[in-house]
């Protein structure tokens, strides 16, 4: 009766009942680790907070477009967004200023390794309570300059085979 609602009820306690696909962009394993440095050159992105954190081993990836993310996804959902493991790069689209992200990160308790954000134009603010937080909860915290989230995912898939 529920899922004919909606299965709002079903989806707050079934554990591996989870439909992101509105949300997540694309979202996979690399086959061995890849350093958050080497992610952000991949990406042509602008180290924002976290510089001491590039050597950090990453072992996948999830990009996630914000605005479908932040209208159809609930708190259970965003630990699925970390696939198999936290240690891993998570790429927010369609990001203004960059705050949101990061005050999520803040309030849950298993935080990926990486955030880059994208979407703000070059010479955009990015906000600076962003960069704070990425700075005390030890995330390595970058802006991407590639045009389009396509451009992001085939670049991340790249680095998948190594």
């Amino acid at each position: 009766a529920d899922e004919l609602k909606g299965g709002s009820h079903v989806r707050k306690y079934a554990v591996f009942y989870r439909n992101l696909g509105s949300a997540v962009i694309d979202m996979d394993e690399f086959e061995s680790p890849v350093s958050a440095g080497v992610v952000a050159e991949v990406l042509e992105a602008d180290i924002l907070a976290g510089e001491q954190l590039l050597n950090t081993p990453l072992y996948g990836y999830t990009i996630i477009d914000s605005i479908r993310a932040i209208k159809s996804l609930d708190a259970y959902d965003f630990l699925y967004l970390l696939g198999r493991n936290p240690m891993r790069v998570v790429v927010f689209t369609g990001v203004e200023r960059g705050r949101s992200p990061l005050v999520a990160a803040r309030l849950y308790p298993v935080k990926p390794k990486m955030i880059v954000i994208h979407g703000p134009e070059r010479g955009g603010a990015v906000d600076e309570l962003a960069i704070e937080l990425a700075e005390a909860e030890k995330i390595c915290f970058a802006l991407c300059r590639l045009k389009t989230p396509g451009e992001i995912s085939q670049r991340l898939r790249s680095l998948k085979r190594g």
